[in-house]
C-alpha cells in the first residue's frame, strides 16, 4: 500500500498576511521564476508556495527552513534540497487563486487544488475530457463541482505519474473505477470554495505503469 503523507492547505488570505516575510526570505532562483510570470497574482503564489514548502519541510525535520530549497526537474516536478543535498522525500505543490496545497511523502505523490467556479458545461468542453467524463459532468446535480473533481484527480494523477500525453481520453469521474484501472489511490477534501486531491500509487507494482 502507498505510504501516508503530510499535507498543508494554506489560504492565500493567510499567505497575504505573511507577504513581507515571504518576499524578504525568497531565494533568488524563486524570485526569478516568479518574475517571469505574466500574472502578478500567480507570481506571489509561486513565492508563497516555496516559502510554505520550506517551512513544512523544516517542521518535518528535514533541516532548517533557511537551508532548504525547492528544486525542479526538467519536467517541472519539484524536489527538496537541504544544505545542498537532495532529500529522499517526495513532494508535490499546487496553487490556485484561493489556496496553496503542499504534500510530502516517502513515496511518489501528486496533488492539485482548484477553486469551484461557474463553467459553461454545455459546450466548449469536448476535447478536454473523455466522453465518459463529459457525460458524468452533464448528468451531475452539480456539474461545475463534478468537473473540478475530475480535473483535480487528473492533474494529481499527471503529477504523480508524469503522464500527460493522451490524458484527456482517460476517465476520472468514478474515483474507485479510476483507482482500479490506473492503480492509483485518490485522497480528496474540500475547503471553502475549493476541492483538492492527492494521488498515490496503490502499490509498488504500479509505480512504473503507464
Amino acid at each position: 500500500m502507498s505510504a501516508g503523507f503530510t499535507a498543508r492547505l494554506v489560504s492565500m488570505a493567510e499567505a497575504e498576511r505573511r507577504r513581507e516575510e515571504i518576499l524578504k526570505s525568497a531565494p533568488e532562483a524563486v524570485r526569478a521564476r516568479a518574475a517571469a510570470c505574466a500574472r502578478k497574482g500567480k507570481a506571489f503564489q509561486i513565492l508563497a508556495a516555496d516559502w510554505y514548502m520550506r517551512q513544512t519541510a523544516a517542521e518535518e525535520g528535514l533541516g532548517e527552513a533557511e537551508r532548504i530549497r525547492v528544486g525542479h526537474e526538467g519536467s517541472g516536478k519539484p524536489f527538496l534540497l537541504s544544505g545542498g543535498i537532495r532529500v529522499e522525500r517526495c513532494v508535490s505543490i499546487s496553487h490556485c487563486d484561493g489556496y496553496l496545497y503542499l504534500c510530502l511523502a516517502e513515496g511518489p505523490i501528486g496533488c492539485d487544488v482548484e477553486m469551484i467556479r461557474r463553467i459553461p458545461v454545455n459546450g466548449g468542453l469536448k476535447g478536454f475530457f473523455s466522453e465518459a467524463d463529459l457525460a458524468a459532468i452533464r448528468e451531475a446535480e452539480q456539474p461545475e463541482e463534478q468537473l473540478i473533481h475530475i480535473w483535480t484527480r487528473r492533474e494529481a494523477y499527471a503529477k504523480l505519474t508524469g503522464i500527460t500525453e493522451g490524458l484527456r481520453t482517460r476517465s476520472f469521474h468514478d474515483r474507485e473505477e479510476a483507482r482500479r484501472v490506473y492503480g492509483v489511490r485518490f485522497t480528496e477534501g474540500r475547503a471553502d470554495g475549493a476541492l483538492y486531491t492527492v494521488a498515490q500509487y496503490e502499490n509498488a507494482e504500479h509505480e512504473n505503469a503507464d
